[in-house]
């Protein structure tokens, strides 16, 4: 993401100020009121308005632009000193009757694409940011314009990479993006380089595209809610190596895709394997439908088991269409939770002689158990089986 950089805007006031400055080659005797100076010069002396040493009046001057100069109308002197000189190829530039600033050299107003931008998004000029000679770094994710597509300034502190956040926990991770705007952002709340330690593989790997190239897999810290996380990256990277019950060190790129928390892993370390996964236990009026947003969201990628349910028809998609997920509850009829499919050998339906599906749950089936990860996805919570469901005597 480019930053917004801070940069004078170019105002009917400031466009003759900047002309005028950058004209002047000597140290002559002028009339700064020609450059837009509401304030004039100090009184006496009769030598070059602003000069060190002249005679000048706190009362009504405040800062004047001589050449490449700030001049300060010194209050307990009253004589003009020099406040600063401009850096090379910038100029001093009157913003107002008592300020001046330097505006930014031109060697790096001319470098970086963002770094050129004209003006503030607050339509201001960034005076103590450029006065500073742009010393300390924007704010990150504040750009509201395309990426730059030129070289990176590397003599300006805004384009230094973000740095690592560094070690959380799941539940920090979790906890901290739980105000998912509406409607749903592509990607939002990002966090480079994050490190998660001691965190357990609860599922298998699940394909993320139909080539396979891009996985997933559930991890997580305890049990409980804020306990899981969704990891995503390349089946060629780190994560392809990482199996059902590994104990991992990860490091990623944390963001919030579609509301959805995940981490891009970019590294990964195995200390243990074989461990299995515990899940915990939850009930319809803590996820679901029938809990709401509010309560389901700290339940998001934990591995969960639910106990004594019932079947009940297809729980159709946002298109009106079914897609493999059922709907279970107290009863046949309750729609409390969607329950799916996402992992390999775990299946909703069955496939029929003739080329047709029917549901492998059909509506009143008892279901003893039900095993699974909580997901988020077209902005309702569902349950994604790892195993088959225990059935339960009717």
């Amino acid at each position: 993401m480019a930053e917004i950089r801070g940069r004078i805007e170019e105002t009917a006031t400031t466009r003759p100020i900047r002309r005028c400055v950058a004209a002047l080659a000597t140290w002559a005797t002028i009339a700064l009121s020609a450059c837009g100076n509401a304030g004039g010069g100090g009184g006496g002396g009769g030598g070059v308005i602003g000069a060190p040493g002249t005679a000048c009046n706190p009362a009504s001057n405040g800062e004047v632009c001589l050449g490449s100069a700030r001049m300060l109308c010194d209050p307990s002197l009253t004589v003009w000193t020099q406040l600063a000189v401009c850096p090379p190829g910038s100029s001093c530039v009157l913003t107002s009757a008592t300020t001046t600033f330097c505006t930014t050299p031109t060697a790096d107003a001319t470098s970086s694409g963002s770094d050129a931008s004209g003006s503030d998004s607050s339509g201001t000029p960034d005076t103590a940011k450029d006065a500073a000679k742009d010393a300390q770094p924007d704010t990150p994710i504040a750009d509201t314009k395309p990426a730059d597509t030129s070289p990176p300034d590397t003599g300006d502190p805004g384009d230094t990479p973000p740095q690592p956040t560094g070690p959380m926990t799941i539940s920090e991770i979790q906890q901290g993006s739980v105000a998912c705007p509406s409607p749903d952002p592509p990607a939002w709340n990002q966090l480079p380089g994050v490190t998660i330690t001691g965190a357990t593989v609860v599922t298998s790997q699940r394909k993320l595209n139909t080539d396979g190239t891009m996985i997933g897999m559930y991890v997580q810290q305890g049990s409980g809610q804020w306990s899981g996380l969704f990891v995503v990256g390349a089946k060629d990277g780190p994560l392809g190596a990482l199996n059902l019950g590994d104990v991992v060190n990860l490091t990623g790129d944390v963001k919030d895709y579609y509301c959805l928390t995940e981490m891009y892993v970019t590294a990964a370390t195995t200390t243990s394997v074989g461990q299995s996964a515990q899940a915990s236990a939850a009930t319809l009026y803590q996820v679901g439908d029938s809990a709401g947003p509010s309560k389901s969201e700290g339940w998001e990628g934990a591995l969960v088991e639910l106990h004594n349910l019932v079947a009940g028809g297809d729980a159709l998609g946002t298109d009106g269409k079914p897609h493999g997920d059922f709907w279970v509850g107290m009863t046949k009829g309750d729609m409390a939770l969607r329950v799916g499919a996402g992992f390999p050998g775990v299946y909703t339906s069955v496939k029929q002689a003739d080329g047709t599906f029917l549901p492998k749950y059909p509506a009143g089936t008892m279901l003893g158990t039900v095993r699974g990860v909580i997901d988020y996805n077209f902005g309702t919570f569902r349950l994604l089986l790892t195993e088959d469901p225990l059935l339960s005597a009717p």
